[in-house]
């Protein structure tokens, strides 16, 4: 069942990846305001690069948590365990290097060199040997929408931050309007339909007790 195979695992990269991102782009458009409430103003000017990599490496680690899961089910783990084994040994060296040269910058550097190198390696490897679903029709269906989307909000969110005056009111609209843009844009354009008639079905259900 090949082909049953490939759709769900698409629609499923498609839902994960989009949440993902989502979260990535809020945590690194506002970095430097979250990192401003929690820890004051000084702490945030020095470190918000710092938050922006590390958001950037988890997107990157959460990529291949479904196909590792997906390569494992067809009975390749040891694929996976040498992924993994040659990811932390690449990622000490990278860290050592990183803090060496940079400081804690050059950590959180190399932490997101060694999620892109590595990651992208695994997701290479294991779409064209093991699990054997075109990784090109996998970005184009599961992932490019949801990355052009949030590049373009980024880019509009940091163009109206620079339009705006700083406070934490205007903060806080910014916030809801990028939340409320994700939400809207990923129940029209990016949920599957059976999901979207799950959601409607559970909305009517909800609405017809309250009227009952």
């Amino acid at each position: 069942r090949r082909e049953e195979l490939q759709k769900i695992y698409i629609v499923m990269n498609r839902h994960i990846f989009f949440l993902n991102i989502a979260l990535t782009t809020i945590l690194c458009v506002f970095s430097r305001q979250i990192l401003q409430l929690w820890m004051g103003d000084d702490f945030a000017q020095q470190t918000y690069i710092i938050l922006i990599m590390i958001s950037l490496a988890f997107l990157a680690d959460t990529m291949t948590s479904l196909p590792s899961l997906l390569n494992d089910g067809l009975n390749f783990p040891k694929v996976t365990g040498l992924f993994a084994f040659a990811r932390a040994i690449f990622g000490i060296i990278a860290l050592l290097i990183g803090a060496f040269f940079y400081g804690t910058t050059g950590v959180a550097a190399a932490y997101l060199v060694s999620s892109v190198v590595m990651g992208g390696s695994f997701l290479l490897y294991v779409h064209k040997k093991t699990i054997k679903i075109s990784l090109k029709t996998l970005i184009k269906e599961a992932f490019l929408k949801s990355l052009v989307f949030s590049t373009g909000i980024a880019i509009v969110m940091l163009i109206i931050k620079m339009l705006l005056p700083s406070s934490k009111a205007i903060t806080v609209f910014e916030l809801f309007f990028i939340i409320l843009l994700f939400i809207v844009t990923g129940y029209k354009s990016i949920l599957h339909n059976d999901v979207k008639s799950k959601i409607a079905s559970c909305f009517s259900k909800t609405a017809l007790k309250n009227v009952g």
